[in-house]
């Protein structure tokens, strides 16, 4: 879809981009006044975009297009100088109705910009340059608009951090805003199956279109047993015990195998451990706008538990811990493949008898967790559009 033709086709008045034009940007950010505003949502509603606050986004497979609708009145400038900023536009390409700002007014929303992030980014210096080489009188006029749009002292330290490097950011207010984000709890999406599923898959799939919607992604990938933190654990734990079997006549168990207490205590160490590296993952990812992806999570945790240290035991307590310890899932997904399937994609790592007790305990689990169990049979493409959507409309 060409969706700057898409928008140009649904209005019947000029909108403005206000971010990065296309085809630079990931997005289109447009300034719209109300009819056009109505225009459009009523156009994007019929053309199958969803909408969340005043992002638009359309997912097509592992892809997504996305706009951004902005009303003009949101800035609360004086009417005279919304009408200019309208007036001034610059046409892009064939475009009737899309247009871009004019170079002062391209300096202004930088401005704005500037004091709300508090810093000047290669983008935002980008569109500044870009701006000043089209009109070398850009900081001139913009500085004689600047009272009316409540910018002169953003905009004078937009200028002084463009043409000095190294200046400070404008004073305080971003600096705590950025304190404030790391102490927000990050967005957690989780992806649980059989080995083969399609997990890293789809976590990949996931990352990419949330990255494109703006949002800091990262993927922690996870497993029940894989964990430096046990090693610390358990190698004093195994020399104290190779010791006794030295100085007396012990099985050839391993350490978890050689009391019901001792599995039940060792399988405590290791659904903490998991608990904590995954608590310190979404921990280092905090703040608004972020998002980690767990390439297995709790229900995997929960499965390997038993499936490993024996599935007649529940582990109760043990899986109680990884439930309410770790970290919340917004959404949380069971790729389900038959374990046949799991297989033939991953042939070393598990029999089609484990594979098979492994199927079970996920499809027996995956409901106590709230996780949505989905058809991963189907083309990874469909499936990567199905949970992008799910995804969307659960992110705050």
């Amino acid at each position: 879809m060409n969706v700057s033709a898409f928008v140009d086709s649904a209005v019947r008045d000029r909108v403005v981009i206000f971010g990065s034009l296309p085809p630079d940007g990931r997005d289109l950010d447009l300034l719209v006044r109300a009819p056009e505003r109505a225009a459009l949502a009523e156009a994007l509603t019929a053309a199958g975009f969803l909408q969340r606050g005043n992002v638009w986004a359309l997912f097509k497979g592992s892809s997504v297009e996305s706009i951004e609708l902005v009303s003009a009145a949101d800035w609360k400038l004086r009417s005279g100088e919304v009408d200019a900023l309208y007036e001034h536009a610059r046409p892009i390409g064939g475009l009737q109705h899309v247009a871009r700002p004019a170079p002062h007014h391209a300096l202004l929303i930088a401005a704005g910009r500037f004091a709300r992030d508090g810093g000047l980014s290669s983008k935002l210096r980008a569109r500044i340059r870009a701006a000043v080489e089209e009109d070398r009188s850009a900081w001139t006029t913009g500085e004689t608009r600047a009272a009316a749009w409540g910018a002169e002292r953003a905009f004078e330290a937009l200028r002084s951090a463009y043409e000095e490097p190294g200046t400070e950011p404008l004073g305080r207010g971003p600096r705590v805003e950025r304190l404030r984000a790391l102490v927000r709890r990050p967005t957690v999406v989780a992806f649980s199956g059989l080995d083969g599923s399609g997990k890293s898959t789809q976590a990949r799939a996931l990352q990419n279109t949330l990255e494109r919607l703006d949002f800091e992604v990262a993927v922690f990938w996870t497993r029940l047993t894989y964990d430096p933190v046990l090693d610390v654990v358990a190698n004093p734990v195994k020399a104290a015990l190779r010791r006794r079997d030295s100085a007396g006549a012990q099985t050839e168990q391993r350490p978890h195998q050689r009391s019901e207490v001792l599995t039940q205590a060792w399988t405590t160490v290791v659904a903490l451990a998991n608990v904590s590296t995954q608590r310190r993952a979404a921990r280092g990812l905090s703040g608004r706008g972020r998002v980690v992806i767990f390439d297995r999570s709790a229900l995997d945790s929960v499965v390997q538990l038993r499936h490993k240290y024996g599935e007649q035991r529940r582990f109760a307590f043990q899986s109680g811990l990884i439930r309410k310890l770790s970290p919340r899932a917004t959404a949380a997904f069971l790729l389900d493949v038959e374990p046949e399937t799991a297989l033939a994609r991953k042939p070393d790592d598990f029999d089609l008898d484990e594979l098979t007790a492994q199927a079970r305990l996920y499809r027996t689990e995956a409901p106590r967790l709230g996780v949505v169990r989905l058809d991963g049979e189907l083309p990874p493409e469909e499936l990567s559009e199905e949970i992008a959507r799910q995804v969307w409309r659960a992110l705050d």
